[in-house]
């Protein structure tokens, strides 16, 4: 049989044969037969059990691949439909094309469980989550849920620092928006990014309207209205700011220290939510008549500037209204031709119930530019640019407190409060008034023990005590500053004010620590003038070798005008006094050279012309030091002027002038205290002895007994023995001469 297959299998070219596999045969039972073994053999049309085996796996495979294709096709078809189920068209309408935008915004909702989940999510920060949940109720909503929506949408673009849009979107509000909550709230949010950005124009104009309507918004909308009071306040605060100086005004060579300033003032979005909460039903302003033009009712409490008053008026002209006002209040009222001509094409309407007189003319008057005195009884009213700038800068000053100190007696539990306290004694310090700028500071500090306002205040408090001359208070009000802010802005400048401070009592190596910390810490702008001032700290108290090493690492920085001539001084005098051949030409060439480059001023003051005289007496020019010293000593004060009149005093007597040497050490010999006492009255008694008063100078050396260090008291009793001899006192004399003290 096998022979008969393999010939057949070799007559047909298209099959090939199988490999056959050389197993060892089995073994057969015996009782087997031919048609058994004829049974096991393949046949001509039948596959070989080895090749089935070896295509079913791969067709099962391919199987299973086809039934995941179809599935995933299938699904996808399903979903797909499910998701434009609801934008099938009817019959009567047409198929339309959904943009992508389209598909991304949230459906439309009105379900109030949703308004609830946006405020929670402001009220804990999360405005980017906030924002298209509100925007999901599309603009198909009712009115009174509209407003609201849309109050909440710019609170959200508000709170995401996204303030053009958040603009546009009140503005709808205050144009469009029947709600009065809304009204009000939008108005103040306007303002309030308008502080934010810096324009107090434009916030007068916003609420001098609102607050001119006040009687309208004051049954539901107390918060808002005490927020506004405190916006205009700051907004008339900054517009006398900017008439004035800023910061303390400063002596000519003194650094300039300005004030802090409370400019980026955090607003609580949580709490202005609460300013337009859902309403049962729309609240529409109340329904006024109008009363005729040129008709007012007013009531008022004392016939003067300081009237409360309540009032209607109907749109009229300004010139009129504020005239029909001051009569009323029984005084007159004087134009100028300007001031008449910029107001009387504008009409304004008022609506007011217990309101300031002065608060009415402010809110109608304000934005429109305009100034106004009163005296003996008359109300004369002028533009600001035909008013002298001190006057308008007093005029504006005084506005401001005026409003701060209304908003902060009505409102003192406000968050804004604490501002309100700061910018009050800013402008007491503009004014010179610096006990009453203290009284604001510390009512601040006391009152608000968490604002984050506290730094401003003891920084600018430390600036005040330092300007009164109490500088253990100043020094306590600038170590609370970096105490409580490390990291903040003012906290190098208190380290700064804290090494001067130092420097001023005399005391320039506990100046080093502050000065050191303030430099590590500084931005750019500050760091030429502290590295300049620690210079001079580490010149003065004897260390050149360390002040020529600050120069040099922060030369850049301290080469740039105006600091460079102050700082090649400082170099050229550190080299000079570190070398070790101080009459070396070059040294000395430059350090002079350095000298009369110099400025006639610098920010560091007395300290710094102090240590040019010392460059010009180590240079032997004792006349130039005396041209330094004695213009500079009149305005000097503490150890800084003690030091000059004694170097003085020196100058003096070496070049004869020994009445004006005596003068300036009788005033070092009496001060208590002082490191320049001692040897003042050492010299005094040199000097008597010289002019032959052996006992003034008896009295000068006994005097520096108790106090006499121990390294110096050889030198006193030398000079008690020879005033001892020139008396006749011989005992004595002999006593002192051997070195024990006289009896």
């Amino acid at each position: 049989m096998q022979s008969s297959t393999a010939s057949k299998l070799g007559s047909n070219p298209n099959i090939v044969a199988p490999p056959v596999e050389r197993a060892p045969a089995p073994t057969r039972p015996a009782t087997s037969t031919p048609t058994e073994e004829s049974a096991a053999q393949p046949t001509l049309g039948s596959s070989p059990p080895g090749r089935s085996r070896r295509l079913l796996w791969p067709a099962l495979c391919f199987l299973q691949l086809g039934l995941l294709i179809g599935g995933y096709v299938l699904s996808k078809q399903i979903r797909t439909a499910a998701s434009h189920s609801e934008e099938v068209p009817t019959p009567s309408e047409h198929p339309r094309i959904v943009s992508p935008e389209h598909i991304l915004q949230p459906p439309a909702s009105s379900d109030p469980d949703d308004l609830d989940r946006g405020d929670k999510l402001i009220r804990s920060g999360r405005f980017d989550l906030a924002l298209p949940v509100f925007r999901g109720f599309g603009p198909t909503i009712a009115p009174p849920l509209h407003d609201l929506i849309q109050y909440r949408i710019g609170l959200c673009l508000e709170g995401m620092g996204r303030w053009d849009e958040a603009v546009a979107t009140y503005r709808g509000l205050i144009t469009q928006g029947p709600n009065v909550r809304v009204t009000a709230a939008a108005q103040v949010a306007q303002a309030r990014i308008a502080f934010q950005r810096g324009r107090p124009e434009e916030i007068q104009d916003l609420l001098c309207r609102m607050l001119l309507h006040s009687a309208r918004y004051t049954k539901h909308c107390s918060a808002a209205l005490e927020e506004a009071q405190f916006l205009l306040a700051f907004a008339l605060t900054r517009a006398a700011a900017q008439a004035q100086s800023s910061g303390l005004a400063r002596t000519p060579g003194q650094l300039h220290m300005p004030l802090g300033e409370p400019t980026a003032i955090t607003f609580s979005i949580a709490r202005a939510l609460a300013w337009a909460d859902p309403p049962l039903e729309t609240e529409r302003p109340p329904i006024h008549e109008p009363a005729p033009p040129g008709v007012a009712a007013l009531k008022l409490v004392a016939p003067s500037e300081e009237s409360s008053v309540r009032a209607s008026f109907a749109p009229m002209p300004i010139p009129q209204l504020l005239d029909q006002l001051a009569a009323v209040c029984g005084l007159k009222t004087e134009w100028t031709v300007r001031a008449r001509e910029q107001v009387k094409a504008h009409e304004v309407d008022v609506e007011v119930e217990n309101v300031p007189f002065l608060d009415v003319v402010q809110n109608v008057a304000g934005p429109f530019q305009l100034t106004w005195k009163i005296e003996q009884g008359v109300v004369s009213w002028a533009v600001m640019e035909e008013t002298p700038p001190e006057e308008r800068a007093a005029f504006l000053s005084a506005v401001a407190r005026r409003a701060l100190r209304v908003a902060v007696a009505s409102h003192e539990n406000h968050e804004l409060a604490a501002a309100a306290y700061l910018y009050l004694g800013n402008l007491e310090v503009r004014a010179g008034q610096l006990p009453a700028a203290v009284a604001k500071y510390e009512q601040l500090i006391q009152q608000n023990q968490r604002s984050p306002l506290l730094t401003e205040a003891n920084y600018n408090l430390g600036l005040v005590q330092h300007r009164l001359g109490d500088a253990l208070a100043a020094q306590k009000a600038f170590y609370r500053v970096v105490d409580l802010a490390p990291g903040h802005v003012l906290a190098p400048m208190a380290y700064l004010a804290l090494g001067r401070t130092w420097l001023e009592e005399g005391q320039p190596a506990r100046a080093i620590s502050p000065l050191r910390r303030a430099l590590g810490a500084a931005s750019p702008p500050v760091q030429p003038v502290i590295a300049i001032t620690l210079a001079a700290s580490y010149l003065w108290s004897g260390n050149p070798q360390a002040a020529n090493a600050v120069l040099l690492t922060y030369r850049a920085e301290v080469n740039q005008p105006p600091n460079h001539r102050l700082a090649a001084f400082l170099d050229a005098f550190s080299r000079f006094q570190a070398a070790s051949d101080r009459r070396q030409t070059r040294h000395a060439t430059d350090l002079l050279a350095a000298m009369l480059n110099m400025g006639e001023e610098s920010y560091l003051g007395s300290l710094g012309v102090l240590l040019v005289g010392q460059a010009y007496r180590e240079l032997g020019m004792m006349d130039q030091m005396i041209v330094v010293y004695e213009p500079t000593l009149r305005r000097a004060r503490g150890p800084v002027a003690e030091e000059m009149s004694y170097s003085l005093a020196e100058a003096y007597r070496t070049l004869g002038k020994v009445e004006d040497a005596k003068r300036l050490l009788l005033s070092l010999a009496i001060l208590d205290g002082s490191r320049w006492a001692a040897p003042a009255k050492f010299r005094l008694a040199q000097i008597a002895l010289v002019e032959n008063r052996s006992k003034e100078a008896l009295l000068w050396c006994r005097q520096l007994l108790p106090v006499q260090p121990p390294e110096k008291m050889p030198a006193l009793l030398q000079l008690m023995g020879q005033a001892f001899e020139q008396a006749g006192d011989i005992e004595q004399a002999a006593r002192c001469f051997r070195g024990e003290r006289p009896s």
